[in-house]
């Protein structure tokens, strides 16, 4: 009885054997002593599309006395020692196609001791390892343009760091920040927008070597490392290159747009501290081209920077600036002054302009153009913008009612306070809060906003002119001036600016720019404002040229309330 138990149990454990052989998803190769098959399972067949009968007496792959390659090297020299091994192996199937398996072989011994034979199981890991390269990509490469990201950025920053400090050499790094791209966005949309950076990426692949890395920074903001630098007149004409290629027209799907870019230059070792980790000089190199940058868009838009170490004193003045500015309001350091805008023949003041001033408690006067940009940066100018209407508005209307002085106001409007939801339903509620008539108060907004010349900002400038105000382009002539919008928009006067005044009569180009200006704008019906009019000549040139309406110096500088009523006031 114990015979046929013992043999009932060893026939049930060959059965549940032969049932894992046939049913396991891994294939399993059975051979003698010498590498050959003796068998295989079904799961073989799957994964490599060979049918038993067709391999059966022939050798293993890795033991085909033709395989002379490094793994088949390896694995005899492990079963040698070790009796077992497993790798990764890449082969071919039937078909020919390639797939990644990995392997585990282990020797069989008879009961002397002797090899009889081998198992070989694999696994098809194609999948898996395609997953893993997925994810590689996914978390070193930008999804939309196929450019490096962030992260390999900054690994490839520190290779070029560490190469260039055992050799001594030079790394160049640029940050290139696209100029309208927002603009595109929002006229045309985030498809559009996404076809325009990968033609951007594009362009920018084939600015450079293969040697340097462009990557994409994240949004419209894209990263040049340049290894084995020779200098800054190199990096000067790859950013010139960069411009130019930025500046072309971009042909997608449904329309042709343009655009440009402003680009900020740091250069390693110049503008590090040496003695800092490789890490740390990675960070320094890029806040410091994002620096350079923003001073090329500050010159304009378009142009190029190398970074310089006063941009670093000027950043940390600003942040302390920023500090005190956000207390500024709350601390009554704010007063709003106002600059008359003269009937030039009479001299009979017409209306004001509400310009803003800071009276820090420490540092004095504070020139607006120290701090209003710092105010539109950090968002700021939304809650003193709304001061300057609120208290201006309020202001004027005293003037009205108890002074016998009925004049203007003209009240500067950012394009931040639109991007933040300053609209037709604000200016209303800002009105009826102060009591100002809508016919006495001129918003002026600038040139570069009536450039986008997007349905949005035409809506926008329509919203507000039909709450009864009057709307003004300020600082005139300074930005790419066209008359197709002076005939969309709904504009009432342009002020010409103050540096094209500055040289008339005698500098012939501003005169004939300043002519042209107002023959312009007088034959679209529209009034005229001369900015900075600081002398008598002036005064008579522009009233020859039929303008009449005039600011500066030459009547009044900007006045504190009390000085414009005891000035004008009936």
């Amino acid at each position: 009885k114990e015979d046929i138990t013992e043999l009932k149990r060893y026939q049930e454990s060959l059965r549940m054997s032969a049932t894992v052989f046939d049913a396991t998803s891994e294939g399993i190769i059975l051979t003698d002593a010498d590498g050959c098959i003796r068998t295989v399972n079904p799961a073989f067949t799957r994964i490599t599309g060979y049918e038993a009968e067709e391999v059966l007496g022939k050798p293993a792959t890795i033991f085909s006395p033709e395989d002379s390659s490094e793994v088949a090297v390896k694995v005899w020299e492990e079963l040698a020692s070790h009796d077992n091994w497993s790798g990764e192996v890449t082969s071919y199937r039937k078909d020919g196609s390639w797939f990644h398996q990995w392997v585990s072989v282990t020797t069989l011994h008879d009961e002397g001791g002797a090899c009889s034979g081998y198992v070989i199981i694999i696994s098809d890991i194609t999948q898996h390892k395609a997953d893993q390269a997925r994810i590689l990509y996914q978390a070193n490469y930008d999804l939309l343009t196929g450019l490096p990201n962030r992260t390999l950025l900054m690994d490839r920053l520190h290779q070029a760091l560490r190469a260039a400090r055992r050799s001594q050499g030079k790394v160049a790094v640029v940050f290139i920040d696209l100029d309208r791209f927002k603009t595109v966005n929002d006229l045309y949309g985030h498809v559009t927008g996404d076809e325009l950076l990968e033609q951007v990426a594009e362009r920018l692949r084939g600015a450079v070597r293969e040697t340097d890395t462009v990557a994409r920074f994240g949004g419209d903001e894209f990263v040049i490392v340049v290894q084995q630098a020779q200098g800054g007149d190199e990096v000067a004409l790859l950013a010139n290159r960069v411009i130019k290629l930025i500046a072309q027209p971009f042909e997608l799907s449904k329309r042709k747009v343009t655009i440009g870019a402003s680009l900020g230059i740091t250069l390693y070792p110049n503008d590090v501290c040496l003695h800092d980790s490789v890490e740390e000089m990675g960070n320094s190199l890029l806040s410091n081209a994002d620096m350079a940058m923003y001073q090329a868009k500050a010159r304009g838009r378009n142009h190029f920077q190398f970074f310089e170490q006063r941009m670093q004193e000027e950043i940390k003045m600003n942040l302390s600036l920023e500090q005190d500015l956000r207390h500024a309001l709350a601390n009554n350091e704010l007063q709003v002054y106002y600059q008359p805008i003269t009937d030039g023949p009479s001299g009979r003041v017409v209306s004001v302009e509400a310009l803003l001033r800071w009276h820090h408690p420490e540092k004095g006067m504070i020139p607006p153009a120290s701090f209003i940009p710092l105010a539109e940066e950090t968002g700021l100018i939304y809650e003193i913008g709304n001061w300057v209407f609120q208290t201006a508005c309020r202001e004027v209307k005293q003037w009205h009612d108890e002074c016998g002085l009925t004049v203007g106001l003209s009240v500067n409007l950012s394009a931040r306070q639109r991007d933040r939801g300053f609209g037709p339903e604000e200016l209303k509620r800002l009105l009826e809060e102060t009591g100002l008539e809508p016919r006495y108060l001129t918003l002026e907004i600038t040139e570069n906003l009536l450039l986008e010349e997007s349905e949005a900002v035409l809506d926008w400038l329509h919203g507000l002119k039909a709450c009864g105000v009057h709307l003004s382009v300020d600082d005139f002539g300074t930005g790419y001036s066209s008359l197709s919008y002076l005939k969309q928009f709904p504009v009432d006067l342009l002020k010409i600016d103050q540096s094209f005044v500055r040289g008339i009569p005698e500098d012939k180009d501003d005169a004939s720019l300043v002519k042209a200006i107002i023959a312009m704008a007088g034959s679209l019906g529209i009034g005229v404002v001369a900015e900075g009019v600081e002398t008598e000549a002036q005064r008579e040139y522009l009233l020859a040229l039929g303008c009449v309406l005039m600011q500066g110096y030459r009547f009044d500088p900007p006045l504190p309330a009390e000085e414009v009523l005891r000035k004008y006031a009936a």
